[in-house]
């Protein structure tokens, strides 16, 4: 080495091409990571190991780098419009619950899946296919059947987080 930091990535080179998603958040992306942290912290998600850190899930899931959920989740940052980041989020730890799942965790997992169905339907829009841009599908499902499902989930789609007070609703038509 001589003796000049480099840059060393924080994924690997064959994942490079997945991790697309950069620039201004979109506002379903921040329903998403808003309705993800309470899921997070309550231990309710069932596509994360024990141990993993909310950045490191988020990123994931959002396909970005981990840099850019650090700067949306700093302190005294507003998140979808209502919650106000008041410490560090990014380095806690993910601890499943062990405890009885209610039906209110199993509607608020429901609420953050369907959020993330609006924020890819919303990402693919942004990101036309001859730009190069590629989402890995989070489905087993066909092209064909993907491109009636989603739609058909998204038009009605009304997005109620664990508060009653507060409801988000969704809004996928073109502006």
């Amino acid at each position: 080495m001589d003796g000049r930091w480099t840059h060393q990535r924080s994924f690997p080179n064959s994942m490079a091409d997945t991790r697309n998603n950069t620039g201004r958040w979109l506002i379903t992306e921040e329903v998403y990571v808003d309705l993800a942290i309470t899921c997070f912290f309550d231990g309710i998600l069932d596509d994360c190991d024990n141990g993993v850190t909310l950045r490191q899930y988020i990123s994931r899931r959002l396909h970005c780098d981990d840099m850019r959920v650090t700067k949306k989740l700093r302190r005294n940052k507003v998140l979808a419009g209502r919650r106000v980041i008041e410490t560090n989020y990014n380095r806690r730890h993910f601890v499943r619950k062990r405890k009885h799942v209610t039906q209110a965790d199993l509607e608020a997992v429901t609420s953050m899946k369907l959020a993330y169905l609006a924020f890819e339907a919303a990402f693919r829009e942004q990101k036309k296919p001859w730009r190069g841009y590629v989402l890995p599908t989070s489905t087993n499902l066909s092209h064909a059947a993907s491109r009636v499902a989603i739609p058909a989930l998204l038009n009605d789609l009304t997005i109620v987080p664990r508060r009653p007070s507060l409801r988000y609703s969704v809004d996928t038509s073109p502006h």
